[in-house]
């Protein structure tokens, strides 16, 4: 991933610590077609870049909650 991968990282991690929600998750699309996912529960935090030129918003949440139940099982209690 190139520099806009991070850049979209940091800016969703600096989002996740100013919102005062138990729960967020955010997505974000970079120009080079990267996907950037950040899932907050709690004090727990999850970041998830996925390269997919053709994936849809609801694609990328599908495998993010893919990714939840089968490594992180309870660990997001929103799921």
């Amino acid at each position: 991933p190139g520099a806009e991968v991070w850049t979209a990282l940091c800016d969703l991690g600096a989002q996740l610590a100013a919102t005062g929600s138990y729960f967020v998750d955010l997505v974000a699309k970079t120009d080079s077609d990267w996907w950037v996912a950040a899932k907050k529960s709690g004090h727990r935090r999850l970041y998830l870049t996925l390269y997919a030129k053709n994936a849809s918003l609801t694609d990328v949440g599908e495998e993010l909650r893919r990714l939840c139940a089968s490594h992180f099982d309870g660990d997001f209690l929103n799921e």
